[in-house]
């Protein structure tokens, strides 16, 4: 429920469901570097980055963000997986999301977080 007003409430600031999540990416992006900085290394699980994330954690149509970390904690995949919630798709159902190395540099997939 929490996830539905959370989207609710971006697209009532003006945003359609795709700026939202492409905000909320780059706002997730921006917390889990602030971990990383605090703890040396990213979450090692989707649990503890959705705990982490919060509300910035979901996309502009009230899913959760499909987080995965590298196996040693020095990168990570964030994803939305579109409307339909479901991997691959074009128009509202295209996946988009971001791959982080080691030195923290993003890699955007399917949108560009400068604008």
């Amino acid at each position: 429920m929490l996830l539905l007003l959370t989207a609710c409430f971006l697209l009532g600031q003006g945003m359609d469901a795709r700026e939202a999540t492409e905000s909320n990416l780059v706002g997730s992006y921006h917390r889990l570097e602030n971990y990383k900085d605090d703890k040396g290394k990213y979450p090692p699980s989707a649990a503890g980055a959705h705990d982490l994330l919060g509300n910035r954690g979901v996309d502009g149509w009230g899913n959760r963000f499909v987080y995965v970390a590298a196996d040693d904690g020095r990168g990570y995949e964030i994803t939305s997986l579109g409307a339909d919630g479901i991997e691959g798709g074009g128009g509202d159902d295209e996946d988009l999301g971001l791959s982080v190395s080691v030195e923290g540099e993003a890699t955007p997939r399917n949108f560009n977080p400068e604008g």
